[in-house]
């Protein structure tokens, strides 16, 4: 069976889900509560089997994990003057947003502002070495 990248993704999820679920079932199976008199009442499932399957679950997820991490560093996506891979490609994006965003920031000052903190101290000044408005309409 051939899996597309974009149906790992779900899975992946799918099987992390799952294996949350079976830690904390064999969680509630690890320990019995009954009182002096009573008979202990066993789970269906050992903690042994229970232990088994997160161990086959997890190595699921790590084959999946690998697919997935293959295919982001085997896979091209063409930028500019080259070509990257998915992961660079996230990469960038992340940096371009950052980026966006402190360009932004500098865009949204003033081009020379009056800074003083306290009322006796003499005026200063801070001048934008750069043009805000120029910034925020690029």
């Amino acid at each position: 069976m051939k899996l597309t990248l974009a149906e790992l993704l779900p899975l992946k999820v799918t099987i992390s889900k799952l294996l949350h679920e079976k830690i904390e079932e064999r969680a509630s199976v690890a320990y019995v509560k009954y009182a002096k008199g009573d008979e202990e009442i066993i789970p269906d499932q050992t903690f042994a089997q229970l232990t088994a399957e997160i161990k086959e679950i997890r190595e699921d997820y790590r084959k999946i994990d690998f697919l997935l991490a293959k295919a982001n560093t085997d896979h091209l996506i063409e930028w500019e003057d080259g070509n990257l891979s998915i992961v660079e490609a996230i990469e960038l994006a992340k940096q371009l947003r950052a980026e966006v965003n402190t360009l932004k920031d500098f865009g949204r000052s003033k081009p020379i502002e009056r800074i003083t903190r306290y009322h006796l101290e003499e005026a200063t000044y801070r001048k934008a070495l750069f043009d805000p408005i120029e910034l925020l309409t690029t």
